[in-house]
Parts: structure tokens; sequence; C-alpha cells
């Protein structure tokens, strides 16, 4: 890892890259899970992670060297780098929204979100398929 003192403008130039590339795809993932009505209210959470999240993503990207590697070629360590980083960012939006969801006690669900061995919920006077049963 480079220390901080010997970072170029160059450098600069691809963290700031990275940051926006990670609010790009933070807000497309958001746009993408929660369409119309459920986005407009989610939009405040997002607001309020968004900054935090992409300090998050420079600092991960600097330790993994993704920062201060020389993009001409990418070798295979370059490729688990940016697998590295991937997945500790991905781990980390996944217990930020985890935290914020609907645990028990805890705020609202994300919609269509069910617990593993739930069986889903039947409406009223229908089936399990949403089809409605014909009584002879």
């Amino acid at each position: 890892m480079t220390r901080l003192r010997n970072l170029t403008p160059r450098n600069a130039l691809i963290a700031a890259h990275d940051a926006l590339a990670t609010a790009a795809a933070l807000l497309a993932s958001f746009y993408l899970h929660f369409e119309g009505d459920l986005l407009t209210d989610r939009l405040p959470l997002l607001l309020q992670i968004l900054p935090w999240f992409i300090a998050f993503s420079v600092v991960v990207c600097y330790v993994f060297n993704l920062t201060t590697t020389k993009w001409r070629f990418i070798s295979l360590p370059d490729a688990l780098n940016i697998l590295r980083a991937a997945t500790v960012l991905a781990v980390a939006i996944t217990a930020v929204r985890w935290r914020g969801s609907g645990r028990p006690g805890r705020g609202r669900a994300h919609p269509g979100s069910v617990p593993a061995g739930q069986p889903p919920a039947r409406e009223p006077g229908g089936s399990r398929t949403g089809r409605s049963r014909r009584m002879p």
C-alpha cells in the first residue's frame, strides 16, 4: 500500500472516478430495487448513507491498492483485488440495508422480502398461487 503523501494527482483522479462510479452504482441499485413510490420513500435513507458509503468505498479502494495500480494492463492479482474490494462493499451495503430494514422491532421490512422458510401469505378467499378457487 502506497503512503498517502506519495499519492499523485493521477491517483486522486482515479479515487474520484471510483467514488463517482460507486455513487452511480448505488443510485442505480436503489432505483432498480425500489421503483416508484417506494423510491421516494427510501430517498432520505439513500441521501443519508450515500456520502458515508462513498467515503468508505474510497478507503476500501485505497486499502486494496486500486488507486495506485497501473491500469494499462490488468493481472490476476489486480483482478483479485477488484473482487475483494467489490465483496467488501457488497457486504457493507447489505449490512447497512439490513440494519435499516425490518428486523423484529426495527422499522419496516423491504416490500417483497420474506424470511427464509416462511410460506407466502394467503389472500383472504384465495390460494397461495393467486388464482381463485371455483367452488362447484
